[in-house]
Parts: structure tokens; sequence; C-alpha cells
């Protein structure tokens, strides 16, 4: 009885599974190549199976045929072989199986049986964490998603990882680069010139779209989200913690009818406005957009909650609207690091879902305060320098329209609906102006060849419609 308590208490593991995998790759030459594609020493369970493993994985990959002589020749050089008992236990190995044909389903036993392991050793810390109370219950239960994501990601390279093995996948990538030649190779925005610059947006990459008050920076974001729901087809997640819902959607669906918000809101719409909204609401209410719009979020819940939403929807772009009006840890001694830690955590966030991650941002007051030329510089990025150092792409959006507006004289024709988005920075890429065209009476950035400015309620010239983003 004692017996069977010690055997319930060992962690999952397939001793069986383990020595049918080593078997096939010991007698089969082939058997390396599937084994490989799941596993890693770590995977096994046994101590001698890992060292192997470890060893196989080590000729393979310098090219040695693998067998009973190259195995035990590896491992005698190392003054392993005698630890993992002689050549006798390799011979041994040799008679498991008479067949490569279910290694890879072999393979795959050993490595569920790891990922079990893995969560179990993640229970048992958080039950310690717990028990503890050395950390509040958010930072706990933070840690205990961001390790449950971890494992059910299925990544298995995690630490270092030799050059070699990267530059296969790098020439592989450069190869794609020459075959597509300048076209977008990350998620295209729906601005020609802005994904020219950029290749479109990049996985893994923190964008901050910033800009002083009434500038257009969410309109900018909300028309990125709707085109790439709704012409790209893939998932956009949409944190707003300025607007509501309710309001998000008003503004997405005027855009896209072209149609007022201010009218709308008024109840001044014709016949024909309301029409056009039928006729808008189509697409809309068919792209998969996901908005949560719960206000003063930390960022420990907002990771929480764009994990959930990458696992159920696979979204391929998340938004933060916008980063001032989120908090960080209570153990933070300042805003600025409060800030700092928030943009770090939202550039780590970006690479656990391998997606890019649009953050709004504020600008501080200096523009208006400098006089003469108030295009924004990196320098005006609100409450912390850490926004700048941990953003991949830093845009400005900037209308001197606004102020010229609030000018004695008004603003003339010609600076009339124009709008530049200023990339500041780009990690991999140049720095720019780009211009758009700035349709007020739609909140709507769209492409400058759409010249076609009708008033609200009269269909647009299907002709510009490849310059309107979505």
């Amino acid at each position: 009885m004692a017996g069977s308590d010690t055997s319930q208490k060992q962690p999952p593991h397939s001793v069986e599974a383990e020595r049918a995998v080593l078997s096939a790759v010991l007698n089969y030459r082939d058997s390396i190549h599937d084994a490989a594609d799941v596993l890693t020493p770590e995977c096994f369970y046994d101590g001698r199976h890992e060292v192997v493993f470890a060893s196989a994985i080590e000729l393979y990959n310098d090219g040695i045929p693998i067998d009973l002589v190259t195995i035990s020749d590896d491992l005698t050089k190392k003054s392993k072989l005698d630890k993992i008992g002689g050549i006798e236990m390799l011979t041994d190995l040799l008679t498991v199986v008479s067949s490569s044909a279910n290694v890879r389903h072999h393979a795959e036993i050993i490595y569920d049986k790891f990922l079990l392991r893995r969560l179990k050793r993640a229970a048992d810390d958080i039950s310690i964490q717990a028990r503890n109370a050395e950390e509040g219950a958010e930072e706990i239960i933070n840690h205990a998603e961001n390790e449950i994501f971890r494992i059910s990601q299925r990544r298995l390279g995690e630490g270092f990882v030799s050059i070699n093995t990267i530059l296969p996948r790098t020439f592989d990538e450069i190869e794609n680069y020459r075959q597509r030649k300048g076209s977008i190779i990350g998620t295209p925005t729906g601005y020609h010139d802005l994904d020219r610059m950029t290749s479109g947006l990049q996985d893994n990459d923190l964008i901050v779209v910033a800009g002083r008050p009434s500038m257009g920076k969410t309109a900018l974001a909300l028309n990125i989200c709707a085109h790439i729901a709704m012409e790209e087809k893939r998932g956009v997640g949409l944190f707003s913690l300025e607007m509501s819902a309710n309001q998000i959607s008003q503004r997405m669906l005027c855009a896209k009818a072209h149609i007022s918000p201010h009218m709308l809101r008024s109840g001044m719409l014709r016949d024909e406005d309301y029409t056009r909204l039928g006729i808008a609401v189509g697409p809309l209410s068919e792209a998969p957009i996901f908005i949560d719009d719960s206000p003063n979020i930390s960022i420990l819940e907002l990771r929480s909650k764009a994990r959930r939403l990458k696992v159920r929807e696979d979204i391929g772009l998340l938004v933060i609207d916008y980063l001032q009006m989120m908090h960080g840890g209570a153990s933070s001694e300042s805003r600025q690091q409060e800030i700092s830690q928030i943009s770090r955590s939202l550039k780590a966030l970006a690479k656990d879902l391998s997606i890019p991650v649009m953050a709004v941002s504020q600008l501080s007051r200096a523009p208006e305060m400098r006089g003469g030329d108030r295009r924004p510089q990196l320098a005006d990025l609100r409450e912390s320098g850490a926004i700048e150092q941990d953003a991949d792409l830093v845009a400005f959006v900037y209308r001197e329209e606004y102020y010229l507006e609030r000018t004695p004289d008004g603003c003339p024709p010609d600076k009339q609906g124009i709008a530049e988005i200023i990339v500041a920075k780009q990690r991999n890429g140049p720095t720019g102006v780009v211009k758009l065209t700035f349709l007020k009476d739609y909140i709507q950035f769209v492409n400058p060849e759409f010249h076609h400015r009708e008033p609200a309620g009269v269909a647009y010239d299907d002709d510009n419609a490849g310059d309107v983003p979505f």
C-alpha cells in the first residue's frame, strides 16, 4: 500500500514513451527529425534519458549520424556514459521498438507529461505564494495567469538559443522579403504611405500613438482598428479607458457610414443617413472587434484580460486608449515610475502575445509652450522617458489646422484637413512624416488621394473607396 502511495506522488511521466523515442532515434536515422520537432532534452523525466537525448540532439546539429557507437563515444568523451548505466543501458534501448512509425506520437506523450509537470510546479509555487501572502492577491493572480499562459503557448525554446539555430529562420525571412519586394510584411494599417514607411504593424512591437488633445490620436487608433478587423479580417482587442464602448461603436459606425457624430447625437439625420447607417452596420457588426471599457484599469488586470482574449479569439492587434489613464502596481513611488512600469509591461505583453500592441499616449504641454513650430518631439512624451525607450515605434499626430482655427485670421483653405503622422522613432526602420487627410465632420483619417469630401448623407464615389482605410 505504501508503494502505491509513493507511485501516486510521482510527477506525471511515461518511462515507456521515453524509451520508445530513444530506441527509435538510435535505430532509425530519420526519427530524430520528428523527435526534435516536439522535444527538448528537459522534456524527459528520467535524467538518464535526458542525457542520451541531449547527446543525440548535439550530434544531429553537427550532422553526425546517430547510432549506438556515436552516442556512446560522445557520452564517453563527456564522462557521462557510466553515469547513465554504461553501454548496457544504451544496448537495452535498442531493443524497445522495431519501427519508427510511432515516434512522433510517443514524443507527444512525453511532451504532454512535461507540460503536466510544469503545471504542477506552477500550482505548487502559486500555493506557496498564497500561503505566505507576501504579495497582494492581484500580483499572485497575475503571476499565476502568466505562468499558465506560457505553458499553454507550448514554447519549447526558452532561455538562450545558439545563433546557428536562428540563422536558417532568418534566411527564410530574408527570402520572404525578397519575394515580396517591398510589400507589407506586417499588419497593414490601411494608410498607404504609413504602411510603406513601417512595412505595417510588426508582431512583438510596442507602438505609441501620441498627440496633444484634439489632434485625433484616438480617431487614428480607431480607424486602424476598424481597417484591421474589417479589411484584414484579424481580431482586435481595444481597452478604452476614456470612452465608453457605446461611444466607440458610434464613432466607428459614423466613420464607416460617413455621417457626422454631432448630427447623429442631435437627432438631425435625414432618411438617407439612416439608410447609410443600416448599410454600414452590417460589416461592422461582423468585424472581430472586442472592447473593454473598464475605467482605471491596472496593468495587471489588462495583461490578464489580454492573455485570455488572445487565447479565445486569437487577436492580431491590441490597443490601449490611453496609457496615462492606467495605473500600475502599488509599489510605485511616483507617477513617473508608475508610467515606466506600465510601458515596460506593455512591451513585455507584445512579446508574450506575439502581436503588435498600440498604446495611445498624451503629450505634455511643451509643444504649445515652445511657440512657433508646435510639432511634437520625443521629449514631449508625458510623465516618462521610458515610453520613448520601450516603444519600437512612436508616431505623433499633428494637425496645424487645429491651432490656426484659433487665430484671428483662421485657417487658410490650403491648410484645412491636412494631418501629419510624424514617425519620430522606428527601431527597425526610417523616421519621417506621412501626410493624411482628416475628415473633421466624420472624425476620420483617410489617405490623401481621397479628395471626395461630400456632406454627410451623400454617397461617396466608389472609385475612391480604396483611399478610405475601411
